[in-house]
């Protein structure tokens, strides 16, 4: 995985901007991890999801435990732009609900 597709950055609103790869699998799954924990502590998380072709258990299983670790500290995970590919490579693994919570 090119490292260079993962963007964070801090958007305009009291939001950090995360943009996840075309593709994530196993191996992009440290990356996005990686890249989750680097954020700060005190925003909602925003997630374009526009561009993933493919999106696998593991990085799902990042996206459900950070989602519940936002709403610990009082913020959310948004998840803007999705394709249809993540759509339904998330409603494939029973997260279809989770999708709903985080548009």
């Amino acid at each position: 995985m090119n490292t260079e597709n993962i963007v964070t950055d801090k958007n305009d609103d009291t939001r950090e901007y995360f943009e996840l790869p075309q593709i994530c699998d196993l191996a992009a799954a440290s990356k996005v991890h990686a890249a989750m924990c680097d954020r700060g502590e005190s925003s909602d998380l925003l997630i374009d999801a526009g561009r993933v072709e493919r999106c696998g258990t593991a990085v799902a299983q990042i996206l459900l435990a950070a989602s519940i670790d936002l709403e610990g500290q009082g913020n959310r995970l948004v998840i803007s732009s999705m394709s249809e590919q993540f759509k339904m490579s998330l409603q494939d693994l029973g997260l279809g609900d989770c999708l709903c919570s985080w548009e």
